[in-house]
C-alpha cells in the first residue's frame, strides 16, 4: 500500500530479511520482533521430563491405583472428578532431597549418550554437519540430576521460565496432605485445568505458564542449533503444545511419558514427531 498510514511487517525468505513500517503499539512490536526470530531451518528439539525421583514414582503409583478404583466412568464414587496429583511439588521446596531412582539415573546416563551420538553424527537432513547443541533446563534438583551427564558435552542455559507450575498454597506439602486438606482445591482444577489458578502466593494456572514461556519460545524459534529441553510435566506439554499446534484446551490432556525423548522436527508447515525411548536406540 501506498497509504501513509499503512502498517505491515514484511518477510523475505523466511527470516533472511524483515521490513517493518509504522509498527509502534505493544503488540505490533510484539508480532514484529517474534516474525525476526522465526526461521525454516532444518534443527532437532529433543524435549524430555526430568528423570524420575522416589516421589514422582509414588506419586503415579497414586494415579495408577486411583484410575483403577475409578473404573470406567472417569469419576469418584462421590460423584467428583478425580484431583491431580502434584508431581512436582519437590521443586519448590529446597530443603527436601530429590532420591533418583535406579531408572532416573539410567534415564540421565542414556540422555547423554543419545545426544553425544546425534550430535556426532551431526546430520540434520539438510546435509548440514554441526556438532553444537545447547541445553535449556530449570534450576531445579531433578533438572540438574537429568543433566548432569550431559552438562560435559553441551552448553547449559538454565532458566527459570523453565521452573514447574507453582502450586501456590500447596507448593510445601507432600500430594496425601495436600489431597487431605485442599480437597475442593484439587476437585475445582480437575474441571478447568487449563483456566484454573493454584490459590496463594505464586500460584499459577496453565495460562500463566503459558505467557510465562512467551520469551523462551521466541528464544526456540531463533536457534538454529539443536536444543535439548528438560521441564517438568505441565511445562513441556505447553512447549509440546506449541510446536504441534495443539489447541489451548488439549495443552493439559496431552500425555508425555517419562524416561522418553520427544524429537521435534520443526518445518514450514509442520513439525514432525518422534518418540525416542534411548535403552532401545542403542
Amino acid at each position: 500500500s501506498t497509504s501513509a498510514r499503512a502498517c505491515y511487517v514484511k518477510l523475505y525468505n523466511v527470516g533472511n530479511k524483515v521490513s517493518t513500517r509504522n509498527c509502534s503499539g505493544f503488540l505490533q512490536s510484539c508480532i514484529s520482533y517474534y516474525l525476526q526470530n522465526i526461521h525454516i531451518s532444518p534443527r532437532r528439539l529433543w524435549l524430555c521430563l526430568p528423570c524420575e525421583t522416589r516421589a514422582t514414582q509414588g506419586a503415579a503409583k497414586a494415579r495408577a491405583l486411583r484410575s483403577r478404583g475409578m473404573g470406567g466412568s472417569g469419576r469418584l464414587a462421590s460423584g467428583r472428578a478425580p484431583s491431580p496429583v502434584l508431581t512436582g511439588y519437590e521443586s519448590d521446596n529446597p530443603e527436601w532431597e530429590v532420591e533418583i531412582t535406579k531408572e532416573g539415573r539410567q534415564f540421565a546416563l542414556d540422555l547423554c549418550r543419545f545426544v553425544s551420538t546425534e550430535i556426532s553424527h551431526g546430520d540434520r537432513g539438510d546435509g548440514d554437519f554441526d556438532n553444537d547443541c545447547v541445553v535449556h533446563s530449570a534450576p531445579d534438583k531433578r533438572s540438574a540430576a537429568t543433566i548432569e551427564h550431559l552438562s560435559f558435552v553441551c552448553s547449559v542455559q538454565e532458566t527459570s521460565l523453565l521452573r514447574p507450575l507453582h502450586y501456590g498454597d500447596l507448593s510445601q506439602m507432600q500430594p496425601d496432605e495436600a489431597e487431605a486438606e485442599f480437597a475442593d482445591v484439587l476437585h475445582a482444577r480437575a474441571l478447568d485445568t487449563l483456566n484454573f489458578r493454584y490459590p496463594g502466593a505464586g500460584g499459577e494456572s496453565y495460562l500463566d505458564v503459558i505467557q510465562r514461556l512467551e520469551p523462551l519460545i521466541v528464544e526456540l524459534e531463533r536457534q538454529k542449533r539443536d536444543i535439548v529441553v528438560v521441564a517438568s510435566e505441565e511445562v513441556a506439554q505447553c512447549i509440546y503444545g506449541y510446536f504441534t499446534c495443539a489447541e489451548r484446551e488439549d495443552i493439559p490432556k496431552i500425555t508425555l511419558e517419562k524416561h522418553c525423548i520427544y524429537e521435534l522436527r520443526p518445518g514450514p508447515f509442520n513439525t514432525d514427531v518422534e518418540v525416542i525411548a534411548p535403552r532401545s536406540f542403542f
